[in-house]
């Protein structure tokens, strides 16, 4: 266990300071590794003192696998590490950014990202809620446009024994480009929710970092990171073949919203993939695939890698 020490920084806020010392006189940097002061934690890495985050090392941010977490209220940077455990396979996140609009990024094994979809409003990246309610609400869409910065945000860390986020220091949100706005006229609700798929393929990586800006004091969102497992397999052939014979297999995360991204049958605006772990998108085009029904079906899939289009049956 690590053990209180004296260390001095640059700044009346820790989660403000630029770095941190052994001496008062700030010519001693102190080492690399974690420093927390005041709830508040920080990682310094090649001499550099990065941004307030979880602290997966210290037991804190950490959620299990399988469980739902949320927000309510509290305009802020929100960070919350989910535990997968050691298992390989598809890590399903279910997504739900309500109306407010909100950012979710995922981080794991060095890829990262911020694209969902759903049933009704398919492929989405970046912001995503209610293009009404971001006018509405001004900070920080209006319209579908970006805009920000806002440096009086606060930063927020999960707590797992209390069930919930916890301040621990200011934090700006950034402004994000446009392209990374994806408001829509209808927003989100439990009959929406949207999904995507984190794959992991190392067993010794066990956590998936999730940041979510949430720029209105409003902000609401729910999300659930299920256990790596596989995904659904249906046998098909290459984009643009004949309808048989159907001699590959493609995989798919459905985007039922009252489900857990595991179906049987094809839906529209579901993911599809190459592998069990959604790795490798499923090359875009027209392709013939045997539906859970004993139907066999001709998907399109675009370039995102959802399906944008069922006929039922083959031709």
């Amino acid at each position: 266990m690590p053990s209180p020490s004296t260390f001095y920084y640059d700044s009346a806020n820790f989660a403000d300071a630029t770095n941190i010392w052994d001496n008062a006189a700030l010519t001693i940097p102190s080492a690399d590794g974690w420093y927390q002061i005041g709830g508040v934690y920080r990682q310094k890495i090649a001499g550099v003192l990065g941004p307030v985050q979880a602290c997966p090392e210290c037991g804190v941010g950490v959620a299990p696998c399988g469980g739902t977490v949320s927000a309510n209220g509290g305009q802020g940077v929100y960070r919350v590490n989910f535990d997968v455990g050691g298992a390989v396979g598809a890590v399903i996140l279910k997504w739900n950014p309500v109306s407010i609009p909100d950012m979710l990024t995922w981080t794991h094994d060095g890829l990262t990202a911020s694209e969902f979809s759903s049933r009704i409003h398919g492929y989405r990246q970046g912001y995503m809620g209610l293009i009404a309610a971001g006018a509405a609400l001004v900070p920080p869409i209006a319209n579908g446009s970006p805009a920000g910065p806002y440096p009086s945000a606060a930063s927020y860390v999960w707590n797992q024994s209390l069930n919930a986020f916890i301040s621990v220091g200011p934090e700006a949100i950034p402004v994000v480009p446009a392209t990374d706005v994806s408001l829509t006229a209808t927003g989100y609700t439990t009959l929406n929710s949207s999904f995507t798929v984190v794959p992991k393929t190392d067993p010794s990586v066990e956590l998936v970092e999730m940041m979510i800006y949430g720029p209105s004091s409003a902000t609401i969102w729910n999300l659930t990171a299920y256990c790596p497992q596989s995904l659904n397999a249906f046998d098909c052939s290459t984009p643009g073949a004949a309808c048989s014979p159907l001699n590959k297999v493609l995989y798919t995360c459905s985007v039922e919203p009252g489900g857990n991204g595991i179906n049987t049958m094809l839906g529209l605006n579901d993911w599809v993939f190459t592998d069990s772990y959604g790795a490798s998108p499923y090359p875009a085009g027209d392709v013939p695939v045997l539906d859970g029904d004993g139907s066999t079906k001709r998907i399109t899939i675009d370039a995102n890698g959802v399906i944008t289009n069922i006929v039922d049956p083959c031709v």
